[in-house]
């Protein structure tokens, strides 16, 4: 299950693992292209965050679906 909310300045999607043996993790993506991934870690007793650009984002999800090796994502450009 996840959910997705709109903001001012960024968009929230906050995962939740519907078999609750993960904690549920939250990606921030603001407006200039940082996005912010959380998570609570029980050992520490706080959010562990990753900071990372959008295009790695999109690195990250276009990688569940290729095989080994190493890619360069090339955007297309539509006019």
């Amino acid at each position: 299950m996840y959910s997705v909310e709109m903001e001012e300045n960024c968009s929230v999607i906050t995962t939740l693992d519907e078999d609750d043996a993960y904690e549920d993790v939250k990606v921030t993506i603001a407006n200039d292209g940082t996005v912010y991934m959380q998570q609570f870690n029980e050992g520490i007793s706080r959010e562990d965050m990753i900071y990372m650009s959008y295009n790695q984002l999109k690195d990250i999800l276009n990688a569940i679906h290729s095989p080994e090796g190493c890619y360069y994502v090339i955007e297309k450009v539509t006019l």
